[in-house]
């Protein structure tokens, strides 16, 4: 790496130290391309070298440079945003990002955890709006009255308070709005229960 790429690099590694101080996350290479000014190719072939150079760990997915490790060390966990989930009827949705978030071990126990964007208003009423991050912890039992990540027979995900319906004699999907209804789905797979919501002040 010559000088002009190293001191592009290491401005790199300021913005990345720079947007965790803020945002608790790194930033994507989208962001990172549109803030510096250099390709996406450019600063994942800044981050390899750096990486076999022992300046940062990049995995692919993850960037941890010496202030995050430093920051993060015993005292949290990198939790992986996978996707987003409706926040009202079932769609099927891709997974993304790979972005992780610096969660406080505190928070979690000794499971599997990842992270979901809310999407909708479904939830509102339980303190879940359009763009929260939802951690989910994985698991395939919940309990009635916890909220759930959940599928249906069609592979439609979404984020509802799993009940049970007494006149249906059922399980079903609630949403945390007076304005709409239960979803009420012939099989209702659990992939995780919500254990925390983190988001934005107004």
């Amino acid at each position: 790496m010559n000088e002009k790429k190293r001191q592009a690099a290491y401005a790199m590694i300021e913005y990345i130290d720079n947007y965790y101080r803020e945002n608790r996350h790194t930033p994507s290479l989208r962001e990172i391309e549109a803030k510096l000014g250099f390709s996406r190719q450019s600063a994942l072939r800044y981050l390899q070298e750096l990486d076999r150079e022992g300046v940062v760990k990049y995995d692919g997915k993850s960037i941890v440079t010496p202030y995050i490790e430093k920051l993060t060390y015993y005292t949290v966990r990198r939790v992986q945003i996978v996707g987003t989930i409706p926040c009202g009827t079932p769609t099927v949705e891709e997974q993304m990002h790979g972005e992780f978030v610096s969660i406080p071990s505190e928070w979690l126990g000794d499971g599997r955890y990842f992270i979901l964007r809310a999407s909708g208003d479904s939830m509102i009423e339980a303190g879940i709006s359009d763009g929260d991050l939802v951690v989910i912890e994985q698991t395939d039992r919940a309990e009635y009255g916890q909220i759930v990540a959940a599928l249906d027979e069609n592979n439609g995900s979404t984020l509802k308070r799993l009940v049970y319906d007494k006149k249906r004699k059922r399980p079903v999907l609630h949403p945390e709005n007076s304005s709409m209804k239960d979803i009420c789905p012939d099989e209702i797979v659990v992939q995780g229960v919500a254990v925390k919501v983190i988001k934005d002040l107004p």
